[in-house]
């Protein structure tokens, strides 16, 4: 099933299909792309092959402080290998200061594969 993107809406900070680096929210947060990520059609629309030091990223945070505002962030992820032991995989993150912020990660804890937020 492809083609389920969602749309620019009031209030949406950043909007990104993966079908590129741009910003679909209409605000012109582009993002970089830092190892070349590629991008190809994934199971629910368009996805980026992460691998190593291959990421996206910003360095705005659309004036969002993720110490005191209400935000949400979402995600689809579907690893094609897992992380070695020890391994922790950030998957998406938004950061004021280097201490504070959100992250979500994908991590092997001795053979136990979790997600942390």
């Amino acid at each position: 099933m492809t083609g389920m993107a969602l749309w620019a809406a009031p209030n949406i900070k950043g909007l990104w299909h993966l079908a590129d680096v741009n910003d679909s929210s209409g605000n012109g947060y582009n993002l970089t792309n830092n190892g070349t990520v590629t991008f190809a059609i994934g199971k629910f629309g368009n996805s980026g092959a992460f691998a190593d030091s291959k990421y996206l990223s910003i360095v705005n945070t659309f004036g969002i402080n993720p110490s005191s505002d209400a935000y949400s962030m979402g995600i689809w992820v579907k690893p094609t290998a897992q992380p070695s032991s020890g391994v922790k995989n950030c998957i998406i993150s938004i950061e004021k200061t280097s201490k504070r912020g959100a992250h979500i990660f994908y991590f092997n804890d001795s053979g136990t594969y979790k997600l942390i937020v």
